[in-house]
């Protein structure tokens, strides 16, 4: 009986529910609305945040310019927050790691940033318009 109990574990599914961010928010720091589209595929939720797209399937994805090449992955830890690692390498150096996790709230949204020892929260509200 263990070892189907084992079994059973191991067959789950290892993302979690994803939270229902989609909508026109207005942030604390931005007078621009933010729009955050959101649609689900094989049970792999993705993100439209004003045009960057976050796949919420816990791999890494790279993105480069000039000597600057910035690696993320985003994945749901729980049915409220969305968290993406990000890491900035320079001319092929590690130069920064940073989290950013996006948390539902009773009225729309928090994104938490923390990195090098800082922290920086931002809320964002869901528009009146909708």
């Amino acid at each position: 009986m263990r070892f189907i109990f084992m079994l059973s574990l191991i067959t789950l599914p290892v993302f979690a529910a994803c939270p229902n961010l989609a909508g026109t928010y207005l942030c604390d720091e931005d007078r621009n609305p933010s729009v955050i589209q959101q649609s689900v595929t094989n049970r792999i939720t993705t993100y439209n945040v004003d045009g960057l797209l976050l796949i919420a399937d816990n791999k890494t994805r790279a993105d480069s310019g000039d000597d600057v090449v910035i690696k993320y992955r985003s994945k749901c830890t729980s049915r409220n927050v969305l968290e993406t690692e990000i890491k900035t390498y320079v001319e092929g150096q590690h130069f920064f790691t940073a989290k950013q996790e996006l948390k539902n709230t009773a009225d729309g949204y928090s994104i938490t940033t923390s990195g090098h020892g800082q922290s920086n929260i931002i809320i964002c509200l869901r528009s009146s318009a909708e």
